[in-house]
């Protein structure tokens, strides 16, 4: 029997793959008709198409490695910043870069201290929880993973985020934790409500928190930068200001709906397995933060208050609380399921799953000449993934999809 064919079957291979491809024609002629794009523009965009469809799918395969075989562990991120810290801007650069791998997996939070975004429950937190942060530093799950300086006991120096992201999010989860969330847009009102399911049985004082956050937050002019000069560090800093000319916060922990250690009272001393516990936060959104870039971040921890060990977080969950968990009617998904919007967009693009998908999409942008853009990404309610271009110059992308060995293409314009 005579062997197949290499090259026919590399063919049939781009073919194939290149079949995956559907809804990107229809989907770039309606970004052409919105923009105002030239032909210039649409043939370097198919050309792209041609280049995208030729990538191995062994990464979508690698996606699959990170997920765990029973309850999904999400962690909780903390980072701890102020715009009085010349070397924290680095620390959100370290912190974007672990979001990134590990999208779907970790929950981010940013504590602003001593600046104008520092929340009243900061000090009393910090009173009671031993995290006595670094100036970047961060905590996962509020957990001591092996720190180098004891000093700082929870917390993990910018350079470490990586490898002890990656510590913590291999551990088992015992809890589930999910939230419906909604939020009233005339009255502002912000309603979340966590539902905690334990697995194994437990024991302690445990703690419901609902943190809200901001993202999007431009403060230029403010944010020390002790890269200005350094041309090796961080590239993206270098020439860029000190203070920042031009800067913007994420993840801002704007209030926490539980008080400075959590709601107790809602899980029992004596959680069994099969356990279920439920309550309800409500939160009415000031008018000078941004409706449509509010965030909630739920999590369920134990607590022991001076304890270096009783404080870890069980599972944690991060939600878009904004008016676009009901997308426009006239945001309709294509034949692969997934729906953008806006598209064209200014800044913030919402991608949407119509179909049910037993593992967490992850999303990656690529410019035109097919070089990877990283950006940050965010997980929430309702299949939604909000994918923040702000970085990224005015143009047309690539944006794949990769879930269970299946791979999705569609083009966005960043306005």
């Amino acid at each position: 029997m005579k062997p197949p064919n290499p090259v026919r079957k590399q063919h049939s291979f781009i073919v194939e793959k290149l079949l995956t491809l559907k809804p990107v024609v229809k989907n770039f002629c309606d970004i052409c008709a919105a923009d105002d794009m030239n032909t210039t523009r649409l043939l370097s965009a198919m050309g792209l198409c041609l280049l995208l469809a030729t990538m191995p799918l062994a990464r979508v395969k690698a996606q699959d490695g990170n997920r765990s075989a029973a309850v999904e562990r999400m962690v909780l991120f903390e980072e701890f910043t102020g715009e009085w810290c010349s070397l924290c801007p680095a620390g959100t650069i370290e912190m974007e870069n672990a979001l990134h791998a590990y999208a779907g997996r970790v929950v981010p939070v940013v504590y602003h201290d001593n600046d104008p975004l520092e929340i009243p429950e900061l000090n009393t937190m910090l009173g009671s929880i031993p995290i006595d942060p670094l100036y970047p530093g961060g905590t996962f799950d509020r957990v001591p993973f092996g720190i180098r300086n004891p000093k700082h006991k929870m917390s993990v120096d910018r350079v470490e985020f990586l490898t002890t992201l990656g510590a913590a999010a291999a551990r088992p989860a015992h809890t589930s934790i999910e939230a419906s969330v909604t939020i009233d847009p005339a009255a502002r009102l912000l309603t979340v409500s966590p539902r905690i399911e334990f697995f194994a049985a437990d024991t302690g004082d445990f703690r419901v928190q609902c943190v809200v956050t901001e993202s999007g937050i431009r403060r230029d002019n403010v944010q020390r930068n002790a890269y200005d000069k350094d041309s090796t560090s961080y590239p993206t800093l270098f020439g860029a200001g000190d203070p920042l000319r031009s800067y913007r916060h994420n993840h801002v922990a704007r209030a926490l709906l539980g008080g400075a250690t959590g709601r107790s009272g809602v899980i029992p001393a004596l959680p069994l397995a099969g356990g279920v516990y439920q309550t309800t936060f409500t939160y009415t959104v000031p008018q000078q933060y941004a409706l449509d870039r509010i965030g909630v971040v739920v999590f369920a921890s134990h607590f022991t208050a001076g304890s270096l060990t009783g404080n870890e977080v069980l599972n944690a969950r991060g939600y878009l609380a904004s008016v676009i968990t009901s997308l426009p009617s006239h945001a309709s998904a294509g034949d692969d399921g997934i729906t953008l919007h806006p598209n064209p967009s200014d800044g913030m693009v919402y991608v949407r799953f119509s179909s049910a998908r037993p593992h967490t999409p992850t999303v990656e942008l690529f410019d035109m000449m097919g070089r990877r853009m990283n950006v940050p990404q965010y997980r929430h309610s309702d299949g939604i993934l909000m994918v923040d271009l702000h970085t990224v110059p005015s143009g047309v992308y690539m944006l794949q999809c990769y879930d269970t060995g299946r791979l999705s293409t569609r083009l966005v314009c960043r306005r």
